[in-house]
């Protein structure tokens, strides 16, 4: 009852601005019903890798032609977005702008579709881990994006949200920088998982999935420390070319 109180007068003192268009925002977020609205959310999606498909009936058990034929370590994406204007500059903004108020605003409606989309799921994953950053480029960036979202995800489900049980050991080229046959070996070998790790069934969370080839390295370094299943929680899908 306390927070609530609280809650209130924040609003009143510090109120909802729209990220967007700087219109006042709605159901205390940072953003208002219009631009919510024109979000380019990710409907129609390969249920494995979540890229964006053509069909007519929503929320369908998709499989695109690439994972009909490529196998993956994760075992499944949902994505809320699709990678594009205007999503593309707000996570822009929150990578490299230091604007976190804006994973606040993200994670929160990650959590709200994912609520959605796993009401009739059997089980929810025993933890959430984001995917990790190397130590340099924390210390050079001051946070880590896919943890900052995953907090509100974590609030929603009261789900652990584990920070220290897995390292990047390899300071990687930026995904983003190299062409899609290179992003494998940038990533490969670039994760540890602690030893007493013992969850059977993790979901992941970062912001933008492209080629995938960091989440499948990151589930393939899980599953070879006992985890049977990885779902990734992710912000954005950027469409293949």
């Amino acid at each position: 009852m306390l927070n609530n109180w609280l809650k209130k007068v924040l609003n009143v003192v510090y109120p909802h601005q729209c990220a967007l268009c700087g219109a006042s925002g709605f159901q205390d977020r940072d953003l208002c019903q219009d631009c919510y609205e024109e979000l380019p959310f990710n409907h129609n999606a390969c249920s494995i890798c979540a890229i964006p498909l053509a069909s007519i009936e929503k929320n369908q058990d998709l499989i695109c032609g690439q994972c009909q034929q490529q196998s993956r370590y994760f075992n499944a994406c949902q994505s809320l977005l699709i990678y594009q204007s205007p999503i593309d500059k707000l996570i822009h903004q929150l990578k490299f702008q230091h604007r976190l108020h804006l994973a606040n605003l993200l994670g929160d409606l990650m959590a709200e579709s994912l609520e959605t989309r796993l009401s009739h799921a059997k089980h929810l994953p025993d933890c959430i881990i984001p995917v990790p950053l190397h130590a340099s480029r924390l210390r050079e960036r001051g946070y880590n994006q896919a943890l900052e979202l995953a907090k509100p995800i974590a609030k929603r489900f009261n789900l652990p949200l584990l920070t220290y049980s897995c390292v990047r050991n390899k300071a990687t080229m930026p995904q983003s920088d190299l062409p899609a046959e290179e992003r494998l070996n940038n990533v490969k070998d670039g994760f540890t998982v602690q030893r007493n790790f013992s969850a059977k069934h993790v979901a992941i969370v970062d912001d933008v999935i492209t080629t995938g080839s960091t989440l499948d390295e990151f589930a393939k370094t899980l599953k070879a420390s006992g985890v049977e299943t990885v779902d990734a929680w992710i912000c954005a899908r950027a469409q293949r070319h």
